[in-house]
């Protein structure tokens, strides 16, 4: 018998930067900036069971 198992690693990294600059006609803008940085890993695991003799089990 086979056993699967799935690992999955996220990690995620948001940054926010904001700025305020004069506009063109004296007013002020506001700019955001906004970088979302995501990593996702994923392992996948295989597990195989024997039986007592050492041969893999049937899984039928």
């Amino acid at each position: 018998m086979v056993q699967e198992t799935d690992i999955i690693h996220i990690d995620e990294h948001l940054k926010v930067k904001e700025a305020s600059v004069p506009g063109p006609h004296g007013a002020r803008t506001v700019a955001l900036t906004i970088d979302d940085d995501v990593h996702v890993e994923e392992q996948k695991r295989k597990r195989e069971k024997f039986g007592e003799d050492g041969h893999v089990k049937s899984a039928c």
